[in-house]
Parts: C-alpha cells; sequence; structure tokens
C-alpha cells in the first residue's frame, strides 16, 4: 500500500510539472526576433529585485553568476525566495528592477519555449523516472537521435559520468 501512495503522488506531481511545461508564458519578449542561441550556458542575475503586488519587495537586489558546467543549490528557509528566483529565472514571473543575463544576452529576449528547451531543474524532492539515462534525456523529445542524446549530455556537462 506504501507503494501505491507513492504512486499516486508521483502521478499527481508529474501532472502538475506537466500541465506547468505546457502553459505559454504572459511575460512579453523584448526582442523576439533577436535572441541568439544558448551556447556556453553562464547565467547572470544582476541586482535583481522583485515584488508579487509590486510595491513590497520579495527579492532584493540579488547578484549572482553561475558559470558553465557549475552545480548551484539553493538552500533557505520556507519563504526565502528560492521558488520566487527559479520562477523568474524560467520566466514564469517578471523581475521589477535589474536584470537576468544567459550568456550576456537579456533573459528577456529569449522566447519562454526557448527556455523550456534548454532548461533543466532538479528540486529538492526528484522523482526518478524508470529507464536508461538516455530515455530521461529523450522524455520530452521522444524522437532524438542518439547523437542528439549524446549532444545533450555533453551540453550539461554530464557525458562523462553518463
Amino acid at each position: 500500500s506504501q507503494n501505491l501512495n507513492i504512486f499516486q503522488q508521483a502521478i499527481v506531481s508529474a501532472s502538475r510539472v506537466f500541465k506547468m511545461m505546457d502553459n505559454p508564458t504572459h511575460a512579453p519578449l523584448q526582442n523576439p526576433q533577436g535572441h541568439s542561441e544558448i551556447t556556453e550556458g553562464r547565467i547572470v542575475f544582476d541586482d535583481v529585485s522583485f515584488s508579487y503586488d509590486g510595491e513590497h519587495d520579495v527579492l532584493k537586489h540579488i547578484s549572482f553568476t553561475v558559470e558553465p558546467g557549475q552545480t548551484v543549490a539553493l538552500v533557505g528557509h520556507t519563504g526565502s525566495g528560492k521558488s520566487s528566483i527559479i520562477n523568474l529565472f524560467m520566466r514564469f514571473y517578471e523581475f521589477n528592477r535589474g536584470n537576468i543575463f544567459i550568456d550576456g544576452q537579456s533573459i528577456k529576449t529569449f522566447p519562454h519555449e526557448h527556455l523550456k528547451r534548454n532548461m533543466g531543474l532538479v528540486l529538492q524532492d526528484p522523482f526518478m523516472f524508470y529507464g536508461t539515462v538516455a530515455s530521461n534525456i529523450k522524455l520530452y523529445h521522444p524522437t532524438m537521435t542518439e547523437t542528439e542524446v549524446e549532444a545533450a549530455a555533453e551540453f550539461v556537462h554530464a557525458h562523462s559520468f553518463i
């Protein structure tokens, strides 16, 4: 019965994740035709502030850099802004001040679909899908070739330990 409960939780969680991934963003593009491909993956939060209501900042003057291949853990108490940072990065929310850059280009120039295709997120309590690493990489794009799977693994610096 414990396995059934775990399975039911996994189904509900997966449903929520897929629903969120299918949602179009309402965040406007600054330059819809002017984005380039993400080649390096260097991420910079530059003096980013955010508020839900437009008045009371929940994130204030956040600045940090994530280098390509670097692993980052956002750690903090409940309500400290970890999820808000991720939501800003994925463009589910728009920040009030500052900017977020990927490879030197403002994140506001990237279409939401482009970000979803190029980003990955591991939550605190991850759910591991059955199958091979390759089948998990192909989960969102099942028609990927073996060469494309290897390229994806290399892009996220995982090829060496797979």
